[in-house]
């Protein structure tokens, strides 16, 4: 997985999944609606989408002829049993439903890729996404696989969750283990999953020891090419023991060494690991050199095939691809609330055309360059998330989307894209096939009222053979564009004979006042800055950086913790008066430690006065605008960042500004977002909603704007650690009390205002618990409540049904039990429930509290006596059963983090059941009860 998408989303993988689950998106269309909706329609998601045109791809003359019958065509399926089990279905290219394996088979591919994760679930055993990816589930992919005669390549991750240059978390289970014992993890899990699969008889053909490996694995032991070369060692070693072939050169299991590209697009990024491991006491028994290489992300295809080359020729080990993907279109899919990873500037910075004749020559030329190396060491490639459909359950973490559906080898029904065909293709094509121009994508241009219009000679152009080429506009018709008054205008451009092909979105702004910063956006360099130590912050261009605008930006970052490193300039001659400082900044913070805004210099009476703004880094290409307030009385200002960070942060600074305040214009903005119900009357800020229904719509009046939103009260667009982003496709399930955000864009305008909506849920299902929402004021009955006074004296302790529609605090409705004392205290909470019908019934309830979780030795939570035991129960004359709950105090945003905890198997024979919640609290534990539910599961007949 690209290491630039992972530090994206890194944040997103850490979200509480009681929060994740929170909200599901129902898609109708994917940009906002601009009038107000008049009814919700369901999309019939069986519906295959009509067949796409066929795409053609030159030959490959090292495959012609029967050549290389093994060369590796290879696909990344690792979603494919958690779509199997979200009912996801796939089709032919003539629409009829097939297994997926086949469809892949049926087009070339010979090879199957899997990654492994050692546990991916939480410490409260919540499933983390992803695929799921244990070890049984990629044994059932595995079996599938192996009846068909596709090869397996096993990816083994060495951690819980994503793993790749930006995380190398150790799995919860390792986290307590060092040196010897965490070499013998590594031995053991690699060799007994092996031994499972054996057993089984899907033993892999092919492993990779981690995952994009370049700065180690298993951090922090193994956290550099050296330190990680042990465990590295110790899992080679286990595959040679586990592999009863391993003497067998043509049969044995071949280990790969796995490392990501970079935007570089330099051999260096691999060469400086791969000699650690192939010399001296580090040296790992490897035998294949794999690469990731994304063409939007690490570089241009032909520093693809040299590394390829050099790699081979410099160790003498064969190479593969062992990710690439690219998209076959711009849209965003139908029942994904994740926005799109590949969009147009990544297609564009690819060089292909995002359609599926695009999506096949970029896969052609991977082969082409794979192929191409020199004495066959080139093996093969494997195409990355070939099979992820998209869908808010089968996403990056649980209970969200994928980003990825747009780079799939399906269409977002299922139906095999015509660019599957590549895989055969490449074999069998006799000719290039033609490159005739079929669209030029837009540009965006900007100018100030009374200014001057300077549109492009060329743009790019969309070819039919699926490459983006460099295309004349002979001419711009710009007697649409009214530079007098601020808008957003249109213009269309001359290529060849059309005189509308090529399109251009002028944006019209407001004159703006002086920015009197020297190289705000650092285009000259380091003229008019001074950084205090430029081995930590410095003027960058190219590499991995990646600027807010142009090709030039402040980068930071050190190997050690760094502390008030500044960047800087003095800004003299400005009239006194009121002025707006603001810099953009993103960048990743792994303790407290963080970058600052500042301005001093300002006070004419006090020279040291100083006003800051801090950063809240929120991982790569996440930029967000500081700003602070300066009244100048002193004829001058010094500006600029202090820099502060632990060890391995990193970051970019750009675009500084410091002026009066800017002016803005609603002819420039994008119009506010408002809510509505499904029958098309707007929703108050503070409305009712149903529970669990796909009921809010959202609306903006702008054409063409996206909107995107939040349900954890956190500003749409700045990710954070307890804050996902989502794009609006259709109406939105609340499950939960919400803080909704939301606010739209579209193409040359500037971001809507955030609107906020405060939507209390409203249960209306029948619960066979009465009062289990505990809805009213001081009403707790029929539940009994023994041990602890009912009610409170608002000062040593309250025992009591409590109302609070405040998102965050009462998971559902208006009220909850809450429970707390100044002193410790023991209490049980019950009722008998009646009238059920006999059968096998779940007991749920939603619970928060004070943070009574302790961890056990294997990495999962369980109470921690000494703050908090508390235990949900049902009784009833067959069955006593029981389950603990875990709380885990507050999130970053201040809300209760709820999780529902259940207990199953409980078998009714005479229409009743007992349940409780006992806590056994320490002095001023604190906690709430929510949405107590007794469901009936099944039958009593179908119990064995």
């Amino acid at each position: 997985m690209p290491r630039q998408l992972k530090q994206a989303i890194r944040a997103i993988a850490a979200t509480t999944l009681s929060t994740v689950f929170l909200i599901t998106s129902y898609p109708i269309t994917s940009h906002a609606d601009v009038t107000p909706p008049r009814h919700v329609t369901t999309p019939d998601t069986t519906t295959v989408t009509p067949s796409l045109p066929a795409v053609s791809v030159a030959p490959v003359p090292a495959l012609e002829n029967g050549k290389r019958h093994n060369f590796i065509m290879g696909a990344d399926v690792s979603e494919l049993y958690a779509l199997e089990q979200a009912n996801k279905k796939f089709y032919t290219s003539n629409g009829l439903q097939e297994n997926c394996l086949r469809i892949l088979k049926n087009h070339g591919v010979n090879w199957i890729r899997i990654r492994l994760w050692n546990d991916p679930t939480n410490a409260l055993g919540q499933p983390l996404g992803g695929g799921d990816n244990n070890l049984a589930t990629d044994i059932s992919i595995a079996k599938q696989a192996k009846a068909l005669g596709l090869k397996v390549f096993l990816d083994f991750m060495y951690s819980d969750f994503w793993a790749d240059p930006g995380e190398q978390n150790k799995p919860k289970a390792w986290a307590n283990d060092h040196g010897t014992a965490l070499e013998n993890d590594v031995y053991n899990f690699t060799y007994n999953t092996l031994e499972t699969m054996k057993h089984d008889g899907v033993l892999p053909n092919m492993v990779q020891i981690g995952n994009e490996i370049n700065n180690g694995i298993l951090w922090p032991d193994g956290e550099s090419a050296a330190a990680a070369a042990p465990f590295l060692q110790k899992a080679a070693d286990a595959v040679r023991s586990a592999d009863p072939n391993a003497n067998n050169p043509n049969k044995k299991i071949k280990i790969v060494l796995h490392l990501a590209g970079d935007s570089s697009g330099s051999v260096g990024t691999f060469t400086s690991d791969l000699n650690t491991w192939t010399t001296g006491s580090t040296k790992v028994n490897f035998d294949v050199i794999g690469i990731s290489y994304y063409p939007y992300y690490d570089g241009t295809m032909a520093q693809d095939a040299n590394i390829l080359d050099t790699l081979a020729n410099t160790y003498h080990k064969p190479v593969i691809v062992a990710e690439n993907s690219t998209g076959w279109t711009l849209a965003q899919a139908k029942g994904n609330n994740i926005p799109n990873t590949f969009n147009q500037s990544l297609a564009e910075t690819a060089g292909y055309t995002p359609t599926p004749q695009g999506q096949a020559e970029e896969i052609r030329d991977v082969i082409n360059n794979v192929a191409n190396v020199p004495n066959d060491m080139g093996l093969g490639m494997f195409y990355w998330g070939s099979d992820w459909l998209p869908g808010n359950t089968t996403g990056w973490t649980a209970g969200q989307g994928s980003s990825w559906s747009n780079q799939a080898l399906f269409d977002f029904s299922g139906r095999a894209l015509p660019s599957m065909n590549v895989f055969k293709l490449v074999r069998t094509s006799k000719s290039a096939p033609p490159s005739n121009f079929v669209s030029a994508d837009p540009v965006t241009v900007t100018t100030s009222v009374g200014g001057t219009l300077s549109l492009p000679t060329t743009v790019d152009g969309q070819y039919s053979d699926g490459y983006y080429k460099p295309t004349t506009v002979s001419s711009w018709d710009t007697s649409t564009a009214n530079l007098s008054t601020p808008g957003v205008y249109t213009v269309y451009g001359m290529i060849g004979d059309n005189p509308k092909a090529a399109k251009a979105i002028v944006t019209v702004q407001p004159v703006q006042p002086k920015n009197f910063v020297t190289n705000p956006n650092l285009a000259s360099g380091w003229t008019g800055w001074t950084s205090s130590d430029p081995s930590v912050a410095y003027a960058a261009n190219g590499g991995n950086i990646t600027p807010l605008n142009g090709t030039t930006d402040i980068h930071y970052w050190s190997a050690n913790a760094f502390r008030n490193v500044t960047v800087s300039q003095t800004i003299t001659g400005i009239p006194n008066g009121t002025y707006t400082l603001s810099v953009w900044g993103e960048g990743s913070a792994s303790g407290s430690a963080v970058p600052f805004l500042y301005a001093t210099g300002y006070d004419a009476t006090n020279p040291s006065a100083t006003v800051t703004q801090s950063f809240t880094p929120s991982g790569w290409n996440i930029y967000k605008k500081y700003s602070v307030e300066v009244t100048v009385t002193s004829g001058q200002c010094t500006i600029g960042v202090n820099f502060n960070g632990a060890a391995g942060d990193w970051g970019d600074v750009d675009d500084f500004y410091f002026g009066l305040p800017p002016v803005s214009s609603t002819a420039t903005q994008t119009q506010p977002v408002t809510a509505y119900a499904p029958g098309g009357k707007a929703l108050s800020s503070d409305a009712t909603v149903p529970f669990n229904t796909p009921y809010v719509m959202l609306s903006s009046p702008t054409p063409g704007a996206t909107i995107y939103y939040t349900t954890d009260g956190s500003e749409p667009g700045n990710t954070t650690s307890s804050s996902v982003t989502y794009v609006y496709t259709g109406p939105i399930k609340i499950a939960a009390n919400t803080e909704l955000k939301v606010y739209a864009v579209a193409p040359g305008y500037s971001q809507s205002s955030v609107n906020t909506y405060d939507l209390t849920t409203n249960d209306t299902s029948t619960s066979l618990v009465p009062n289990g929402g505990f809805n009213q004021q001081g009403v707790l009955s029929p539940w009994t409540l023994s041990g602890v006074p009912e009610g409170t004296d608002n000062s040593t302790y309250d025992f009591n049904a409590t109302q609070d529609s405040t998102p965050g605090v009462v998971y559902e409705g208006h009220g909850a039990f809450k429970y707390w004392s100044s002193k410790s205290f023991t209490f049980t909470l019950s009722q008998k429930v009646t009238g059920l019908q006999n059968g096998v019934y779940r007991l749920a309830a939603e619970s928060a509290g004070g943070n009574n979780m302790v961890l056990k030795p294997d990495g999962t939570a369980t109470n921690d006596p000494s703050v908090a035991t508390l235990t949900l129960a049902a009784k009833t004359p067959f069955t006593s059963r029981s389950a603990n709950v875990i709380n885990e105090g507050t999130g970053a945003n201040g809300w209760n983090k709820w999780n529902q905890f259940g207990v199953n198997n409980i078998v009714v024979t005479d229409g009743t059941c007992t349940i409780s919640f006992t806590v056994k609290g320490s002095a001023n534990y604190w906690g709430y009860l929510d949405n107590v539910k007794l469901v009936k599961v099944s039958s009593l007949r179908t119990l064995k």
